[in-house]
């Protein structure tokens, strides 16, 4: 893989209709060896002569992003030679445009047609011309580093074809895992497991895993080498305090000799279909023996032992069990509330 490859055009706003190709003009391209990244961010400028073009990334909380700002300047004259490519609107959806990836780039003119040049901001702003970023993800793979501070890239007509020459790559450097002074750092995979309910690695021996972008509160993300924690962070515990669960309380601030489930058994069937009762055997909590274990959809979280989020209904009698409970109620047997439940198999 690559890396990122994104894409810089412009088009016609005057030309969306409903059935018809949209068509865009090339007038950038970002891919190695120069500057790549998912780029997120779009604003434009007119300057007078031209446009300045802002576009901005940021890291996701992920090691192997960067968080970069380009100012890109664009006189305008590059439109009428850029390469085109084509975006289709259908019938049923007015609002957004998708890639027709089966129609490729062709260029849509020869060196005997007139070109025109020298647009100005107020000609472009007056046919109602509309920036796109087209970004296509390739990989989730670590990227060359590069000091992006001050730095300018000027888009022209060579840069449809060639990388502009002031983005120049340096060698990559070796970086050290993130949460490299965690409490958890030494434990093995199964151990942190064992302790806390939404758990994920994101590297091992240093190449970073594929995963998703989304902010889980109390998700804890390992770096892992040679099978043991050798960074770990967890994610949304800024505003954690005494209102969140216990659980998660624990995966902000860890503290694995003294952290885990309140609980552990296995799951017998109740008087009710969707309703267990625990049996935590003879070496378990006595505390907890044949607490009711129920599903509440919006305060309980329910996992397999791979961190993938399960429904209620899938829990079945004899599965083996680690929950974390709430507030309990002194009753016999007890009744308390559930709130994380880890099911000690993988799902399905």
């Amino acid at each position: 893989f690559d890396g990122w490859i994104s894409t810089l055009a412009v088009a016609d706003s005057r030309d969306i209709a409903v059935g018809r190709q949209w068509t865009s003009r090339t007038i950038a391209r970002f891919a190695r060896p120069g500057i790549t990244e998912n780029f997120e961010g779009l604003a434009v400028e007119p300057d007078g002569t031209g446009f300045t073009i802002w576009m901005v990334s940021d890291d996701n909380l992920a090691r192997w992003q960067r968080t970069l700002l380009l100012r890109l300047e664009w006189d305008g004259s590059s439109l009428a030679t850029a390469t085109p490519s084509r975006l289709f609107f259908h019938p049923s959806d007015t609002s957004n445009a998708a890639i027709d990836k089966n129609q490729p780039s062709e260029q849509q003119h020869d060196e005997g047609t007139p070109v025109e040049q020298g647009a100005t901001p107020g000609t472009v702003a007056a046919v109602g011309i509309t920036v796109l970023l087209l970004m296509v993800l390739l990989a989730v793979a670590a990227v060359l580093t590069f000091d992006a501070e001050d730095e300018v890239v000027v888009v022209d007509d060579t840069a449809t074809t060639t990388t502009p020459t002031t983005m120049v790559p340096s060698e990559p450097e070796p970086v050290e895992p993130v949460g490299t002074d965690s409490p958890l750092v030494g434990l093995t995979e199964a151990e942190v497991r064992e302790r806390y309910p939404l758990v994920r690695v994101v590297e091992v021996d240093g190449e970073p895993l594929m995963a998703t972008m989304d902010l889980q509160p109390g998700r804890i993300n390992l770096a892992l080498a040679d099978g043991v924690v050798v960074g770990a962070t967890t994610e949304g515990c800024e505003e954690a305090g005494p209102q969140d669960p216990e659980w998660l309380r624990q995966s902000c601030d860890p503290a694995p000799d003294s952290d885990g489930p309140n609980a552990t058994g296995k799951l017998l069937a109740g008087d009710t279909d969707g309703e267990f009762t625990l049996e935590v055997g003879t070496e378990g909590d006595q505390y907890f023996q044949g607490m009711t274990v129920g599903v509440d959809p919006d305060t309980t979280r329910v996992l397999d032992s791979t961190g993938t989020p399960l429904a209620a209904a899938d829990l079945l009698p004899d599965d083996v069990v680690w929950i974390w409970t709430g507030t309990c109620a002194e009753s016999s047997p007890v009744q308390c509330e559930i709130q994380a439940i880890v099911v000690d198999r993988p799902a399905g």
